[in-house]
């Protein structure tokens, strides 16, 4: 819904970027598709998963596939929310039930008291004993996984096999976390970080020099800019010289790595900083500087240090609409826009990210109601935008009407 309030860029003093799927862009079929098959093979060769079963292309099944739909562990159902945590759509495998079925599964009336309190707040499940149980998958790395699941609970419950959905669970999380382990950048131990080295241009999308001229811009302009990332410098810098360029750094004025989101919004986690030889805690935050881990208050400090404002207005753009949006916005840490690329859709099919099954990312038609994420990009981001590149031809003066 759009409001009478108006927002410009050029009325902030500092502005920053997430950098996965916002200032970089992946080639998503290919992201999706690889990170499926990893995973996958992974299940086959540690638990023993029939690979007839799971091992086939995403395509056999890809209207299955959208991102937003959340896991119901305990139950073994993939599940789509309305904003107050009622069930939508459901399905166990790739059995959809009915409106009846899902409200007698979900009572009264469909409502998930567990997704309830998941939408309240999403911090209150993000860790602990209910992240065992629920599970939302909002960006291109995790996309695929509900379909993995499904197929296995398919594969499972057709052989009578006495494996749990929660034992699937389990399973799955320890292949994603083999799959984006830590150390496996540097010494190309991991096949995702060591295909996607051998083969950038594969899983990364070029930006134009449009793009890098408005960072230029938007930096000469006089605000501070930074990024704020969940990915270790290595990758980091790896795939911003392939998907941005060489030199990208130059654009930023701090960069932080491996911001551990959405706690660095919400805790006061030390910041570190990292030479060659080894990691240690800085004696105080620069300009022209990259730290690991952190916390906003830290660096909200040091942006009102240099522009001499005791309140400096900080915008963040970034994709991922818990870590990114809502966090930040919820705990009044800086104002947000959403990098949601379903937008597209109003302008050209994509088989990835349109559903006939789950129904859009922001609305469901059949009961019209605005789904969750609906709800939390019009509630927590000022505009949401299906690329950054959407503002290569805007002035930094331009007006829009934001979102309420």
């Amino acid at each position: 819904m759009i409001g009478n309030e108006i927002f410009s860029l050029d009325s902030y003093d500092c502005i920053g970027f997430d950098l996965d799927n916002t200032l970089v862009q992946y080639v998503e079929f290919e992201l999706v598709s690889f990170i499926y098959d990893l995973t996958a093979k992974y299940l086959i060769e540690h638990f023993d998963y029939n690979s007839d079963d799971i091992l086939k292309p995403i395509t056999y099944d890809i209207d299955f596939l959208r991102k937003g739909l959340t896991l119901d562990v305990e139950r073994g159902n993939i599940v789509s929310l309305s904003e107050d945590g009622t069930v939508l759509r459901a399905s166990h495998g790739f059995n959809f039930f009915t409106t009846d079925e899902i409200r007698q599964i979900y009572e009264p009336n469909g409502k998930w008291n567990l997704a309830a309190i998941h939408c309240d707040n999403f911090l209150q499940t993000w860790n602990g004993e209910w992240s065992n149980k629920i599970r939302s998958f909002l960006d291109y790395f995790d996309m695929c996984l509900p379909l993995l699941f499904a197929r296995l609970i398919n594969s499972i419950e057709s052989r009578n096999e006495t494996i749990t959905s929660c034992d699937i669970w389990s399973h799955i999380l320890q292949a994603v976390m083999h799959i984006y382990r830590n150390e496996s950048f540097e010494n190309e131990s991991g096949e995702y970080y060591r295909e996607v080295k051998k083969n950038p241009t594969k899983f990364l999308k070029k930006c134009s020099k449009s793009f890098l001229d408005w960072l230029q811009n938007l930096k000469l302009s006089g605000k501070i800019t930074f990024v704020i990332t969940g990915s270790r410098n290595d990758y980091a810098n790896f795939i911003a010289e392939h998907g941005l360029c060489k030199e990208w750094n130059k654009f930023f004025d701090v960069i932080i790595y491996y911001a551990k989101k959405p706690g660095f919004f919400v805790k006061n986690r030390p910041f570190l900083f990292k030479n060659t030889k080894n990691i240690a805690q800085p004696l105080e935050l620069k300009l022209n500087s990259s730290y690991e881990e952190g916390n906003w208050t830290d660096l909200r400090a040091l942006f009102s240090k240099e522009t001499g404002k005791s309140n400096p207005k900080c915008l963040y753009i970034g994709d991922n609409l818990i870590q990114d949006i809502y966090a930040p916005a919820k705990y009044h840490c800086c104002d947000t826009i959403a990098v949601v690329q379903e937008l597209m859709l109003e302008y050209k099919y994509d088989e990835l990210l349109d559903s006939k099954k789950w129904g859009t990312f922001f609305y469901d038609d059949e009961h019209q109601k605005n789904s969750i994420w609906g709800k939390i990009i019009a509630s927590y981001s000022k505009i949401c935008i299906p690329s950054v590149d959407w503002f290569i031809d805007q002035s930094l003066r331009k007006k829009y009407n934001q979102l309420k």
